[in-house]
């Protein structure tokens, strides 16, 4: 499997946002879900190495205590550097062969905030800028929204975002070969 989708939970929304955490699931689009990595840095390490804004952290204050709770304090946690050379290095030996597909709900944001962290640690994306596919547009092509499907697992846990992501993916895969089968 070379195609990685990918979620970030942040404290800001520019490129230079600090991340809380990420979250990347090997897939084959419409098929299944494969490898899975999850990596928490917390609020102390995003506000080390990324901006903040006063608009994000007051979305988060109306999160659940629990949720905010899992991605400003988690139990385990790491240093920005460590953890995206791991990821890069995963990436490649997970995709094996092949180049790695990243995939996003919107590339300008969770794809484009890892790649300008990575740049700041002088860590080269393992993935080539022809591909960064945006699965909210081809969902949306297809006329799948968010909430087509029931979201299992925990809101803002990006790992549970990214098997949602994988699934609305694969509602629109099934859409479109229900629409280009032959008529009876």
């Amino acid at each position: 499997m070379n195609n990685f989708m990918i979620d970030i939970e942040t404290i800001d929304t520019r490129v230079t946002a600090g991340i809380l955490s990420i979250a990347v699931v090997a897939f084959e689009p419409g098929v299944s879900t494969g490898l899975r990595r999850m990596s928490r840095l917390g609020i102390d390490e995003a506000r080390r190495h990324g901006t903040e804004s006063r608009a994000t952290l007051d979305w988060w204050q109306e999160q659940p205590p629990a949720v905010r709770n899992a991605q400003f304090y988690p139990s385990q946690s790491d240093k920005i550097g460590p953890i995206l050379e791991r990821l890069s290095e995963w990436l490649v030996l997970a995709a094996g062969d092949a180049e790695p597909v990243v995939w996003a709900w919107g590339v300008s944001f969770d794809i484009a905030i890892l790649a300008h962290q990575m740049d700041r640690a002088s860590i080269p994306t393992p993935w080539g800028r022809w591909n960064i596919v945006d699965a909210r547009t081809i969902c949306r092509y297809m006329g799948v929204k968010k909430d087509d499907l029931e979201f299992l697992g925990k809101p803002h846990n990006p790992m549970d975002d990214c098997v949602h992501q994988i699934r609305l993916l694969k509602l629109a895969s099934d859409k479109r070969d229900a629409a280009t089968l032959p008529k009876p």
